[in-house]
């Protein structure tokens, strides 16, 4: 208690002094076990001997693969895997007493790591770093580690545990790695955006947690861990001997024009040589909000959440506000935000033609999915064949509410056909033209519907998803309607409807916004 006293007295005294942190600062993030001391093995003897206890053998080749989870996790995998039930929290009581036990005997440093945070702590001014430690461990057995190896006396400007220190998370499939919770929270403990953070990690489940927090993450595998799949690191070292401090920050301020945009333009070059371009079924029209620089939190909020499909300037043409030249800026800023987490789409707006065909040319380069058009100006033959020769980028007509067509026969039937056409967004209102409009659906043209009063009705119809602006305030109660469809469920979206709807002043996004503002997720 009291080390976990000093660790959130120094983060707060930290957080104080955020603004001396510039812009530039970038952040370097450490695992523990694994990455700065070699406990593998001596967690492997304590599951080993817990589970002997219980008459169940366990062998170290089952627990190389469990390495990087939580032990809530490792628990749960270990009784799939021997097809058994137990006492969960038992359990982990008695595995944590015996590692303890084990752990005062002494830890081994992993000397080269060691060297390294030592040296990047003796440089922190000179290149203007910041240094973390994220682990999943429960603190009290980080501090005690840090304490062998001798990285105590403030050399990491913030110490997380992802056992005790998450708990303003709420995440039904839990918080800890390989969730990303953890190192969003570091971020903001820090201070820095997380596209400036370097991580380093020694499995799978750590690597996982970083990329998808939007940071560049690096492999160091150790010989517990090699055979882990480390395709989402940025890169693999096979020790921190061969590790250059300068390497490291050029690749950090290199990362932000690329991390995303390169993967994402795969992805596109992938969809446009098939006829299929995948979409989730929980697409989330982000709010503008009052202040471009809400965007980052609001957009990490909803990821967090579980959503992987967001619509730019998508709620109730919020996004008119902005000229082209600011929403391209708003664009560039977030995209190291987003990273590689979440298909990106916009809806094409313009005071001209012209400039709706230059938004629509300027997202494609930036690797969006798709851009939502709206039907008056689909309809329009001449314009449509001039946005598609301009761009490849692919099209999901728009029925929207403020202006929605009722009669199917009003929508050019040859924009059904239209294999740069992936589907429609129908917000009209009118059940009979969505039943109507779902003919239509197939692999390739997808039926979406948006209307956010009669959502849960649409549901009963065979749509392929859901563009819903209440999954900016609850991202993950919203993939839960999509998924389960059940009372309870369909009872907290109304709940959360109604709370939005008495915080409404002027619409229902005005609403969504006051919600936002109420839980301290915009200002």
């Amino acid at each position: 208690m009291k080390n976990k006293f000093l660790i959130n007295l120094f983060a707060l005294i930290f957080c104080f002094n955020l603004n001396a942190i510039t812009p530039e600062t970038i952040g370097i993030i450490f695992d523990c076990d694994g990455v700065l001391v070699d406990t593998e093995y001596t967690k492997f003897l304590a599951w080993q001997e817990i589970l002997k206890n219980h008459n169940i053998s366990f062998t170290l080749e089952e627990y190389l693969p469990l390495i990087g989870y939580p032990s809530s996790q490792i628990i749960q995998k270990i009784m799939a895997l021997k097809n058994i039930s137990l006492n969960a929290s038992n359990l982990s009581k008695e595995r944590h007493d015996l590692y303890r036990l084990l752990q005062s005997k002494g830890v081994s440093q992993i000397a080269s790591a060691v060297n390294f945070v030592q040296q990047l702590a003796n440089q922190k001014h000179k290149h203007n770093i910041v240094l973390g430690l994220a682990s999943s461990a429960p603190l009290q057995e980080i501090m005690i580690n840090l304490q062998h190896i001798g990285l105590v006396n403030n050399i990491f400007d913030v110490i997380i545990s992802g056992h005790d220190d998450l708990t303003e998370y709420n995440d039904p499939n839990g918080v800890n790695k390989p969730k990303p919770y953890i190192y969003q929270k570091a971020a903001k403990l820090l201070g820095i955006k997380p596209s400036k953070c370097l991580v380093f990690e020694d499995t799978n489940a750590g690597i996982t947690a970083a990329t998808n927090a939007g940071m560049l993450a690096i492999a160091i595998p150790n010989n517990y861990t090699k055979n882990h799949d480390f395709s989402m690191a940025h890169k693999i070292y096979n020790d921190f001997d061969n590790v250059a401090v300068n390497d490291l920050l050029a690749i950090v301020q290199n990362s932000e024009l690329n991390i995303f945009s390169l993967n994402n333009h795969l992805l596109m070059k992938e969809n446009f040589m098939s006829n299929t371009t995948k979409i989730g079924n929980v697409i989330v029209p982000v709010i503008t909000p009052e202040d471009k620089n809400d965007f980052p939190a609001l957009i990490e909020h909803i990821l967090a959440g579980g959503i992987k499909d967001l619509v730019l300037f998508g709620t109730t043409g919020e996004g008119s506000k902005f000229d082209l030249e600011t929403k391209e800026k708003i664009v560039k800023e977030l995209i190291p935000v987003i990273a590689r987490r979440a298909r990106l789409f916009t809806v094409l707006f313009g005071k001209t033609q012209e400039e709706i065909i230059e938004w629509a040319k300027f997202c494609n380069e930036q690797g969006f999915t798709g851009a939502l058009l709206s039907v008056d100006k689909a309809n329009d033959e001449q314009f449509l064949s001039k946005l598609l020769a301009a761009t490849k980028i692919n099209i999901i007509i728009y029925n929207t509410p403020s202006s929605p067509i009722s009669d199917i026969t009003k929508i050019n039937e040859n924009l059904f056909k239209n294999n740069r056409i992936i589907g429609i967004k129908d917000s009209s209102g009118n059940l009979e033209l969505l039943k109507e409009l779902l003919k239509f659906k197939s692999d390739r043209f997808k039926v979406f519907y948006g209307r956010e009063s009669q959502i849960e009705k649409a549901l009963l119809l065979n749509i392929d998803g859901i563009v819903p602006s209440t999954g900016n305030v609850d991202p993950s109660l919203i993939l839960r309607l999509w998924e389960k469809k059940d009372d309870e469920t369909l009872l907290l979206v109304k709940k959360l409807k109604e709370q939005i709807n008495n915080a409404c002043h002027d619409s229902y996004a005005q609403g969504i916004k006051n919600v936002l503002k109420e839980k301290g997720i915009i200002k």
